[in-house]
């Protein structure tokens, strides 16, 4: 094999990887850019969606290498996106002999380590509780919750290792959650079905790739956020409809139970503001290990995701009313908060922006729109789409102000690399 064909294939290889663990297209792409542009790589050619990278360039004999790879499943995996970062750091600096990058490649994804089922298990009920008390749920809610979340944990994974399509996972798993709430409900257990369905929801709802998908539509990537954005509303919709499917088991008594439910979905003022902070940290701790980030960093995770609460309530006070603006300077706060800790630490700025983002997911507005489209309820309808929509443009022009800063520095920092390194 020629040289190019092991720069073009391991750059290409180092790219799926990237985004089977849950990097933006930005980052991919400024890593296989730059591992190529420090092997001398010319004619180069980048084309990258969330599903499948192609990537074709010769080197300086005029020989020439395409490669394209799928990506078959993603998953939020900070640690094994962490390594790969690391080691496009390493293949830059120590330039090492073509033949031997793929062998880097396999041994950096070996060493990658997860926790265990029972660490996520227990991150995920720590998410959960604290969610069900951001939206005013008292401690039967919690109960429900967390023997809720517990089922749904394990019947997921099992799902999923049947090869099951998300949105039947969804559907099944929202189904049999609705079915356990509702009659949680109709016993008199639990006095609020929409704080234990709107938990559970967010167990399933793909918050993070909802806001990319709106982020990459404003960003020039048009193509991956339409399908992002389609499949998150069809994994919605599937959401939806397995709650509306458990109507068929409690018949008028589950619609009698929303309407009410929805008759008090005023939870602002249940939870007091030091609450929603304490809270916020719990949320994005127990996501934080969720997506696989280490016991060293889970800290950073929480302790972010209070900062970016605390600049949204402060917002939220001084500028009521205006949801797009306080939205877009609390995301651009978290977009810097997490580039900055990045910059520090470094590791790549998604590795900290996904938990500090948690508390900003508008998870509860996005579920209610749905809920409204289902049971025809004009108003719930109304408010809570325009409001999601306003919520998810604000996330997503605070991210793109916040990443384009980022991404000049990178690319005017890849560019001084190059050329110290042509002259070399």
């Amino acid at each position: 094999m020629e040289n190019i064909d092991y720069i073009i294939d391991f750059a290409a290889h180092v790219g799926q990887e990237m985004l089977a663990c849950g990097a933006n297209l930005e980052r991919v792409n400024i890593t296989m850019e730059m591992i190529c542009r420090h092997y001398h790589v010319q004619d180069l050619g980048i084309h990258s969606l969330s599903t499948m990278i192609t990537i074709s360039g010769s080197d300086e004999k005029g020989n020439t290498r395409s490669n394209t790879v799928r990506v078959l499943s993603s998953s939020l995996d900070m640690e094994r996106l962490k390594e790969l970062h690391k080691l496009g750091r390493r293949v830059v600096k120590e330039k090492p002999e073509p033949s031997a990058l793929q062998g880097m490649l396999d041994e950096a994804m070996a060493g990658v380590t997860s926790h265990s089922v029972w660490v996520v298990l227990g991150a995920f009920l720590v998410a959960m509780i604290a969610l069900a008390r951001l939206f005013g749920g008292g401690y039967q809610e919690l109960i429900c919750v967390v023997i809720n979340t517990t089922g749904l944990f394990f019947l997921s994974r099992l799902l999923s290792k049947l090869h099951l399509n998300k949105i039947i996972i969804n559907f099944t798993c929202m189904f049999i959650a609705g079915c356990f709430a509702g009659g949680m409900a109709s016993l008199g257990l639990i006095q609020n079905f929409w704080v234990v369905v709107l938990t559970n929801a967010f167990f399933l709802i793909p918050g993070i790739q909802m806001v990319n998908s709106v982020r990459n539509l404003l960003c020039g990537n048009e193509m991956n956020g339409i399908i992002d954005l389609f499949k998150t509303i069809l994994e919605t919709v599937a959401i939806t409809a397995g709650l509306a499917a458990s109507y068929f088991v409690f018949g008028n008594n589950i619609s009698l139970l929303l309407e009410n439910s929805f008759a008090v979905n005023d939870y602002t003022n249940i939870v007091t503001d030091i609450e929603l902070v304490v809270l916020s940290f719990l949320a994005s701790f127990g996501f934080g290990l969720t997506f696989n980030i280490s016991w060293r960093e889970i800290a950073y995770a929480g302790v972010g995701a209070m900062l970016v609460r605390i600049v949204f309530i402060a917002l939220l006070l001084a500028i009521p009313g205006y949801r797009f603006i306080f939205m877009m300077l609390a995301a651009l706060s978290a977009s810097i908060f997490s580039e900055v800790l990045a910059m520090i630490k470094h590791r790549p700025g998604t590795y900290y922006l996904y938990p500090f983002v948690v508390p900003l997911i508008p998870g509860d507005l996005f579920a209610f729109t749905m809920f409204g489209i289902w049971w025809q309820n004009s108003s719930l309808l109304a408010t809570n789409a325009k409001e999601c929509l306003f919520a998810l443009m604000g996330i997503s022009v605070g991210f793109v102000v916040g990443s384009t800063i980022m991404h000049f520095i990178r690319k005017t920092k890849l560019k001084k690399a190059f050329a110290i390194n042509t002259k070399k």
